[in-house]
């Protein structure tokens, strides 16, 4: 069998890359004879920090890029979207030309504006060769322009597609992209539950609390930097050991660095306060598997920490946190950003790993597996 595997592969975010890499392992793991390749669905080619060097030229090419994408498009979501789409459609159609039996969107948080325009054309081309296809445990985000939303539903309703599955809200899928099919949806769990299995666990858990940091716009800086400083604060008072990580991008590395310039730590110090930032999936399941517990903005950190036994608590910027606590018994652990660092830390010291939690976990993961190889196989 020969199978095309479409997700966030060399995201900055490395729990796309878990996600991606689990997809690729379960299915060896059902199929070891197949023959599996993986396109990254923002047309990457390796992990590598993305950023853009600050010079004369790259101010240049801002003005540029803000005529166009401002004055000439008259910035819609759609145009923005579009405008950033442009040079990847003759990718998308060479990648789609290879002898597929299979195509799977490995999962993450696709059904969301910035994918509208690849999905569109990956179902496109590969339907026009009768390749069928899956989309597994996606979750959604927000898309407020109509036409991404018209374009999102036609893609999702192609004849070629097999399945559909979500770790997120299916009603809210069902409501936004389906008619008469929105009730053959399935709920399904994240793949990166089943971290444990198929990653090898290098480090060794330490005594400290992991403190997993983002850059996030839904939040200002002054925000960020307050809540962290309190919790910091707090762990410090209780004389409880901690050490900043992220999941990956350089932007909240980068905002790790600027927390740790703000309580006052010089250069020499703030090397033994925050981890090394992870540049492959393998490193992050490292980083996250040398802490005792976590307090998080990242969903995957929690995801990959609850499948390594290690207890979370999550401070909420987005709704898909809620829906995994629910889905794991303890919505009682996903607080809101600026609840008191006090109740935070009481919480933290709280929260242990409980065997009704290692049992649901298997459950959940033996379920999304035979959720994937019965779709795969139907």
């Amino acid at each position: 069998m020969n199978i095309l595997v479409i997700g966030e592969y060399y995201s900055s975010n490395l729990g796309d890359g878990v996600i991606c890499q689990i997809v690729v392992a379960l299915l060896k793991q059902r199929h070891p004879n197949s023959n599996i390749d993986v396109v990254d669905i923002s047309n990457e080619v390796d992990y590598k920090d993305k950023r853009r060097v600050r010079t004369k030229y790259y101010e240049f090419q801002r003005k540029i890029d803000y005529y166009f994408r401002y004055r000439f498009f008259k910035k819609t979501e759609y145009r923005e979207n579009k405008y950033r789409f442009m040079h990847k459609k003759a990718y998308i159609k060479k990648m789609c030309r290879g002898n597929y039996d299979l195509a799977i969107f490995a999962g993450g948080q696709l059904f969301m504006d910035y994918f509208v325009f690849p999905i569109y054309y990956y179902v496109k081309y590969l339907s026009k060769r009768n390749i069928p296809i899956i989309f597994n445990a996606c979750g959604s985000g927000p898309i407020h322009d109509k036409k991404l939303i018209r374009m999102m539903k036609k893609a999702l309703n192609n004849e070629k597609i097999k399945s559909i599955s979500t770790r997120d809200d299916l009603q809210k899928l069902q409501a936004l992209y389906f008619d008469a099919y929105g009730s053959q949806i399935q709920k399904t769990f994240d793949p990166a539950l089943c971290t444990e299995e198929v990653y090898d666990i290098t480090e060794i858990q330490t005594d400290k609390i992991g403190l997993g940091v983002i850059y996030c716009k839904n939040i200002t800086e002054e925000e960020n930097l307050s809540i962290w400083r309190n919790i910091i604060r707090e762990l410090e008072k209780r004389k409880l050991k901690w050490e900043i990580f992220c999941n990956g991008s350089p932007e909240d590395f980068a905002f790790g660095n600027r927390l740790l310039t703000y309580l006052g730590y010089s250069e020499k110090e703030r090397m033994s306060h925050i981890a090394q930032r992870p540049q492959r999936p393998q490193e992050l399941v490292d980083t996250i598997s040398r802490y005792q517990k976590i307090i998080s903005f990242r969903l995957h950190s929690h995801i990959i920490a609850y499948s390594l036994n290690i207890p979370s608590i999550a401070l909420i910027w987005d709704e898909k946190l809620k829906f995994f606590f629910k889905k794991i018994n303890h919505e009682e652990r996903c607080l809101n950003a600026l609840t008191s660092s006090k109740k935070v830390v009481d919480l933290l010291i709280e929260i242990e790993y409980e065997k009704e939690d290692s049992e649901l976990k298997e459950v959940q993961k033996g379920y999304l597996k035979e959720l994937l190889y019965t779709n795969i196989e139907l």
